[in-house]
C-alpha cells in the first residue's frame, strides 16, 4: 500500500526496547532475524537496516552498545549498519565507527541534533486514516537515507518526509 501511494520505506528492527544491551551475540541474532523479512518485504540487497536503541542510553552502556553493533556488522556489514537512537547514543556510535546510518529521535536528544544522521524523527503517535497513533513523522536530512523506492530503484529518491507505520514484525 505504501509503494502504490509512492511512499519509500526504510528497514528498522527492534526485538525489544533494550535488546541492544545484549551485546555482540544479540547483535548477531537481531541482524540475522532482521535481514530475511526485510528482503522478503522487497528491500533491495545492499540497503541499510536501522537497529533501535529505544531508551535513553547512558555512557556507561556504550561498550555493550558498541559490541551489539559489532555483532550486527558481522552479519550485514558495517556499510549497512544503522542505529535509531537519541542524540548522545547516536553521537557515540558515530564517533566509535560502529554505524554508517543514523536515525535520530527527538526523544532523549534534549534539543540537540547530530548533523550526521540521515533521518530525524520529529513527532510520535500521529493519527492517519482514522487510526490513532499509527505513525511517526520523520524528516530526511539527506537524499539517500537508506530508503527503497516503490519502483524498486533503491536509494536516491528525493523525498523530504517519510512515515514509519506501526508494524508487528518490526520492519517498516
Amino acid at each position: 500500500a505504501l509503494w502504490s501511494a509512492g511512499v519509500d520505506v526504510v528497514a528498522n528492527w527492534e526485538s525489544t526496547a533494550t535488546s541492544t544491551l545484549g551485546g555482540y551475540a544479540q547483535g548477531v541474532a537481531d541482524a540475522q532475524d532482521a535481514e530475511s523479512p526485510a528482503l522478503a518485504a522487497g528491500m533491495p540487497a545492499g540497503r541499510p537496516i536501522y537497529f533501535s536503541i529505544d531508551f535513553d542510553a547512558q555512557p556507561s552502556q556504550q561498550a555493550t552498545l558498541d559490541a551489539y553493533f559489532d555483532g550486527v556488522a558481522s552479519v550485514i556489514g558495517r556499510a549497512r549498519t544503522g542505529a535509531y537512537a537519541g542524540y548522545y547514543a547516536l553521537q557515540r556510535l558515530y564517533a566509535d565507527g560502529k554505524i554508517a546510518w543514523g536515525w535520530q529521535t527527538y526523544a532523549w536528544s534534549y534539543g540537540n541534533w547530530d548533523s550526521r544522521a540521515q533521518l530525524r524523527q520529529v513527532q510520535n503517535d500521529i493519527t492517519a486514516g482514522g487510526i490513532s497513533a499509527c505513525c511517526d513523522a520523520d524528516v530526511a536530512m539527506t537524499t539517500d537515507y537508506g530508503q527503497w523506492h516503490h519502483a524498486g530503484s533503491g536509494g536516491g529518491f528525493p523525498s523530504i518526509t517519510v512515515t514509519q507505520t506501526a508494524n508487528p514484525t518490526n520492519t517498516a
